[in-house]
């Protein structure tokens, strides 16, 4: 079976198949030395060019894989100039062919106004006819529209029904990889015996430290501030899940927009009149994090309950506000952050720790001490003094910018 993310479809004839997977790996070939004359079968193995336009000529034949195929390559500008209308266009062929990642992408389109008018009732459409077909990310959408109400009448019941099913499906996937790993490190190992299982080591790109190059306008904090500390939380087994969530790979790699960092190191020499400092928990965060939390939510394991969630059912978290489908994070200039004693390096008492789901984190709850009040207020005061706006559910969340984030992104802590 040939997949593409949690859903998996029938593969098509041979030449899309070859279409795709060069474009998918076109960046990654290196230069040969070609006859003086190539062949033009050669040459459309070789040019990702070549393959878009084979890819369009099956598209135009009216094959649904290659319309949906075709408009990721406009969307995604491989192989051909990038034009999201043009893809939204073709994505509704594919869709409207019953496609299910053809229909989940439409819908996506839809739902944020990318390549076509913004339309949240008939993206909640797409979705249906793609969660139906049991396509994971669709249910996923799907299930927070119900949460939420967007495109579609509030009803906790159909979005837990969904967020369910998209759980469910991405365990399964987790139990085919994890089989699929273990089969093959069984083969390597009756092959290659000898062969030692020492990881490698990521390579380290520039004098800063940062091992990765991030997108344009985002900032490493440690390159920024490098006083300010660091324990991002979702990187170990120390939250709310009780488990490392997916796209986390490093406790310190803090990821901002460079502004947001900036803002946060004036926060920073602020505190330090007062010889306190700022303590991270949490920063940019990637979109499928988020989709970890739904396919948590889903489960059955209540490991967690008593230390971050005692008073709620863990499947209300989102309809209750505390984890959100689209999430300020993963636009890079949400923060999570308390106070820190210079001094000892300690964390000041709160009233309540990082990601306690409950009453008791809403700012201005009476029922903590006159000194966690006190400490609570420090922080909103030095946060809200340089711009940055308090969440009400949460005295950890804070964000720079007031104005909803115009792009997500899902690119890895690491």
């Amino acid at each position: 079976m040939l997949c593409h993310g949690i859903y998996c479809f029938k593969p098509m004839k041979k030449i899309l198949l070859a279409i795709s997977c060069l474009l998918a790996c076109a960046g990654a070939l290196l230069p040969q030395e070609q006859p003086a004359q190539e062949q033009p079968e050669r040459q459309a193995e070789t040019d990702p060019t070549e393959a878009v336009k084979r890819l369009r000529e099956a598209a135009e034949q009216g094959d649904a894989e290659a319309q949906y195929r075709f408009g990721l390559s406009l969307a995604n500008e491989k192989g051909v100039k990038k034009n999201e209308a043009e893809a939204v266009k073709w994505w509704r062929k594919a869709a409207e062919q019953g496609f299910a990642e053809a229909q989940y992408q439409l819908g996506e389109s839809l739902a944020k106004g990318k390549g076509t008018k913004k339309n949240r009732t008939e993206a909640v459409k797409w979705f249906r006819k793609a969660a139906e077909q049991g396509f994971a990310e669709a249910q996923y959408s799907l299930g927070w529209s119900y949460s939420v109400g967007e495109g579609v009448k509030k009803d906790e019941a159909e979005a837990a029904k969904w967020l369910r099913k998209f759980a469910e499906a991405r365990a399964k996937l987790a139990e085919s990889e994890s089989s699929e790993e273990t089969a093959e490190r069984q083969e390597g190992t009756l092959q290659n015996p000898s062969t030692p299982t020492t990881p490698s080591i990521p390579s380290v790109a520039g004098s800063s430290g940062s091992i990765q190059e991030l997108p344009a306008g985002f900032s490493y904090l440690r390159d920024i501030d490098p006083s300010i500390l660091v324990d991002l939380r979702y990187a170990s087994a120390n939250n709310f899940t009780g488990s490392v969530v997916d796209g986390y790979f490093s406790d310190q790699a803090a990821i901002l927009t460079t502004g947001t960092a900036k803002m946060l190191s004036d926060v920073q020499e602020h505190l330090k009149k007062e010889n306190l400092g700022l303590l991270v928990y949490d920063a940019y965060r990637p979109e499928k994090a988020t989709k970890f939390f739904v396919a948590w939510a889903g489960n059955e394991d209540a490991s967690t309950k008593a230390a971050y969630y005692p008073n709620i059912d863990k499947a209300k978290l989102f309809t209750s506000g505390y984890i959100a489908s689209e999430s300020e994070h993963s636009s890079g200039y949400a923060v999570d952050v308390t106070l820190v004693d210079l001094s000892s390096g300690t964390a000041l008492d709160m009233g309540g720790a990082f990601d306690l789901f409950d009453e008791i984190s809403r700012h201005g709850n009476p029922s903590i001490t006159v000194e966690q009040r006190r400490n609570r207020a420090k922080l909103k005061a030095a946060m809200e003094k340089f711009g940055f706006t308090a969440y009400s559910k949460e005295w950890w969340h804070y964000s720079y910018r007031q104005e909803p984030p115009s792009e997500y992104f899902d690119f890895d802590v690491r």
